[in-house]
């Protein structure tokens, strides 16, 4: 066990989440306030919006949430994580809460952690969440003012961003490994459609030795052949088969024409088992057998 009571394997498994979450590509992150105190008075009564993502410590006092599939209550002591339906908040006269709002989620706009109702949960049981919002909080003090929902979100100077975000990857790191052991894993990267820009790069890179299957490019990108021809005579007007056999093509011609290399060698190269296979490809492309093309071309040159 460590001095702070996590055994090596939890710290490597924080540290594997926080690496995660600030190389993930697509994944973005920004804390909107942080804040610690008591509930200001104009809140204690009031209607809830999900704004983002909110989660509330309550240090002391209570709140109610009450929303459409019901009310859910938290104590002292207790995280709180309203959820993204709209409600009306009911705090005790006496409630001070950490408060931490902020926006983790895909460039298409899913979270990297999502949950249908709200979730409340004894702090002590995950001590290190309540660290790590201390040490959020610490840090963006003098930074933020006391948050108010009809403010605009801060805007740190550079290098405070910078101080922030590192606190901000500590809480998430933290974050997202308690939600998966109260059973709502982060949502991995979501699929999204391959474009054909994405198709066209792939055939275009594919190595010219070996062969390309069309149904074997369709099921790469999960599409039917058909739809994938379509797109791609669409965009180049030719199918991928014709469009990697011009790329072969143009390899063959120009070390034909250019240089010296035998048929054998260049039909290798080009993934042919055989110069007779090279040589009957070569005539249905260019009209012409690849010992022809050549002596022509020397003596055009």
């Amino acid at each position: 066990m460590t001095k702070k009571g996590l055994s090596n394997s939890d710290v490597q498994r924080a540290e594997a989440y926080r690496a995660s979450l600030i190389g993930a590509e697509g994944l973005g992150c920004r804390l909107l306030w942080a804040y610690v105190g008591p509930v200001p008075a104009q809140y204690l009564e009031a209607p809830y919006q999900p704004v983002a993502t909110k989660a509330w410590f309550i240090q002391r006092g209570s709140v109610r949430l009450r929303q459409y599939a019901g009310d859910t209550h938290a104590r002292a002591g207790q995280w709180f994580f309203p959820g993204d339906e709209c409600g009306w908040q009911s705090f005790s006269s006496d409630a001070r809460i950490v408060s931490i709002h902020y926006v983790v989620a895909w460039a298409d706009g899913t979270p990297l952690c999502a949950h249908d109702r709200p979730l409340a949960f004894d702090a002590a049981d995950h001590p290190v969440l309540a660290r790590r919002a201390k040490a959020l909080v610490t840090a963006s003090v003098g930074i933020a003012d006391v948050p108010r929902l009809d403010r605009k979100p801060f805007a740190p100077a550079p290098a405070d961003h910078f101080r922030l975000q590192q606190h901000l990857h500590g809480w998430l790191a933290e974050y997202s490994q308690t939600m998966e052991r109260l059973g709502y894993a982060p949502q991995m990267r979501p699929k999204q459609e391959s474009t054909i820009a994405d198709v066209l790069d792939w055939v275009d890179a594919h190595p010219l030795n070996k062969p390309l299957r069309e149904r074997d490019v369709a099921a790469r990108f999960d599409m039917t052949v058909a739809r994938l021809n379509r797109l791609f005579v669409q965009a180049v007007r030719a199918t991928p088969s014709k469009r990697f056999d011009a790329r072969r093509r143009e390899y063959a011609v120009t070390a034909i024409e250019y240089g010296q290399e035998q048929m054998k060698s260049i039909a290798l190269k080009l993934g042919f088992s055989s110069p007779p296979h090279f040589t009957r490809w070569f005539r249905r492309q260019t009209g012409k057998s690849p010992t022809d093309y050549r002596i022509e071309r020397e003596r055009a040159g």
